[in-house]
Parts: structure tokens; C-alpha cells; sequence
């Protein structure tokens, strides 16, 4: 079996949701749970681990999921963040009764940070 020419593989990538960018960095979320940072320059691909925020009470539920993504100059790094409303079971709650958290993933650390 013969591999898949480079070439066609950053075409195909390149396709995929861009949710953010930052020096030649493209943030591709195709889905909710597999996201990747793709560098365009080394064409190399690392796929990041953001895990489900666990919710703290019975009567909460998952309601908007965002991610972004960008360049942390104080610690030069790339970091995705994924913030996760926590609305309750059947509606109620208003704007201001949403409860939210937000995971930090560390690219040069490869590791989540809560926050």
C-alpha cells in the first residue's frame, strides 16, 4: 500500500472548519471532541485534548460549547480554550443564571488546564 502524497493531505486538511489562527498556526475542529492545531509551514498535524467539562450538579446540563484559539505571549505558547455553558435541566436560569467553565489546553505542555 502505498502513503497518501503530502500534497493531498494538507489540501484536504485545509478544507476541514478553521476555528482560529495565529502565526501559521490553523486551529481545524471538525468535529465537537477531535480537534487538531495544523502548522502550515511544517505541514505537521498534532491533534489536542481538550476533555468534557464534568458537571458539577444533577440538575445541570451541557448548553453552548465554544473553542478558541490563539498565542500566549507571556508564556509563549499556543493555547486552545473551551468554555462550556452549564444551563439547567428544562430551561429557566435567564442570561445571567448560566453557570460556565472553561478548560485551557496547553500546546507546548500537552496538557488541560481548569480555570
Amino acid at each position: 500500500m502505498s502513503r497518501i502524497p503530502t500534497e493531498i493531505i494538507h489540501d484536504i486538511l485545509l478544507q476541514l472548519p478553521v476555528n482560529g489562527s495565529a502565526n501559521g498556526l490553523v486551529f481545524l475542529r471538525p468535529s465537537e471532541t477531535n480537534i487538531a492545531v495544523y502548522n502550515l509551514s511544517t505541514r505537521e498535524c498534532k491533534k489536542c485534548y481538550v476533555a468534557d467539562i464534568e458537571i458539577p450538579r444533577r440538575d445541570l446540563t451541557t448548553g453552548y460549547v465554544h473553542y478558541g484559539f490563539g498565542y500566549d505571549s507571556d508564556g509563549d505558547d499556543y493555547k486552545v480554550v473551551r468554555t462550556e455553558q452549564l444551563v439547567k435541566e428544562g430551561g429557566g436560569g435567564g442570561v445571567f443564571g448560566y453557570e460556565y467553565e472553561a478548560k485551557v489546553y496547553s500546546l507546548q505542555n500537552d496538557k488541560v488546564e481548569e480555570h
